[in-house]
């Protein structure tokens, strides 16, 4: 037991010292490559919508019994538009330069028990995925089966379930953030806070 202690003591004393040693500026660059940061960004997308209209009219005209003939014609109307609209999201940012995801956040600051509820629905949400795409994939062989005797049964029933698969698969895809964007602000923060404090600079030092 008393080695274990002077080891963990032998530990933080060396951890300790090594901050000592560290210069102002090495610090600062040392939280700048560790601090975290949720950034918004924004793009801008076009969606484009149109319609096309035909008119035609004419005429028939029946000089004799038995024999007419018709004139004809029409006008075609294209309407195209395209609407610009902005969408936004938000990103954690590592050391200025790297995207993390919501796993990686609460991995790095230490929030473990909520990273493996992440982990959790991550992989529940990835199991589903999977069956979605295998029942899909086997709805449409069902199908397919049906199409080559043109068994209409089969085939109504191969199609139901492959729908049915790819619904489940596309509710299922992996999503980008687990966690509000406020809650990884508050985890961001609170870590910021901790990590300047653990290299000995000023809180308000950003």
């Amino acid at each position: 037991m008393k080695k274990i202690i002077a080891s963990l003591l032998l530990v933080l004393f060396s951890s300790n010292f090594a901050l000592a040693e560290m210069t102002a500026y090495e610090k600062q660059l040392e939280y700048r490559r560790k601090k975290i940061v949720i950034m918004v960004k924004s793009h801008t997308v076009g969606e484009s919508s149109g319609y096309t209209t035909t008119d035609t009219w004419g005429t028939t005209i029946s000089p004799e019994a038995g024999y007419s003939y018709t004139y004809s014609t029409g006008t075609t109307r294209t309407d195209n538009s395209v609407v610009f609209r902005e969408v936004s999201d938000w990103v954690i940012i590592r050391g200025g330069i790297r995207e993390m995801s919501d796993l990686e956040l609460l991995s790095v600051t230490g929030n473990n028990e909520e990273a493996a509820m992440v982990q959790a629905k991550m992989d529940e949400r990835s199991k589903w995925n999977i069956i979605g795409v295998v029942t899909g994939i086997v709805g449409l062989g069902v199908a397919l089966s049906g199409s080559g005797n043109s068994d209409t049964g089969t085939i109504a029933a191969g199609s139901a379930i492959s729908l049915i698969g790819f619904f489940v698969s596309s509710m299922n895809f992996p999503r980008k953030h687990y966690i509000p964007a406020d809650h990884a602000q508050e985890v961001a923060d609170i870590y910021n806070i901790s990590l300047k404090k653990q290299l000995g600079l000023p809180i308000d030092f950003e």
